[in-house]
């Protein structure tokens, strides 16, 4: 569960840093639904001429759901993760910040793992944002 959740971070954030350039890569690391999701927002980051640096980190993981075969959906765990994104900063084309000065730091997401047979791998199936704060 976790090591899936952080690859998909960290190719999300790699890509964002590159500008969002190839941004279908994260196809391989998530559903159709949550990659159209993030490739839009890649986009939508490079038409506001936005870079991104620093890297989020994973503060925890609270397993909610495990399955030993995957169920209906290909699911096989849920969890809510806390992602520590303190050292995250959005810049514009003139390299001034626009994170707002009061952002939380750490937030806590609802994420589906699911199994994708053609490949025998595992990918984020859905997140969702719950709170800006962790418990």
């Amino acid at each position: 569960m976790t090591e899936t959740y952080q690859r998909f971070q960290e190719l999300s954030f790699q890509i964002l840093a590159e500008g969002g350039a190839n941004p279908e890569r994260i196809s391989t690391l998530a559903s159709d639904d949550v990659a159209q999701v993030e490739i839009d927002g890649y986009r939508r980051s490079a038409e506001l001429g936005y870079a991104v640096t620093g890297t989020p980190s994973i503060q925890s993981v609270d397993l909610d759901l495990w399955l030993p075969h995957p169920d209906s959906l290909q699911i096989v765990a849920r969890a809510d993760v806390c992602v520590d994104i303190s050292s995250v900063q959005v810049l514009d084309s003139a390299g001034a910040s626009v994170v707002p000065a009061d952002r939380a730091t750490r937030s806590l997401w609802s994420v589906d793992i699911a199994y994708r047979e053609a490949d025998r791998s595992l990918f984020v199936s859905s997140k969702q944002k719950e709170k800006d704060q962790c418990d």
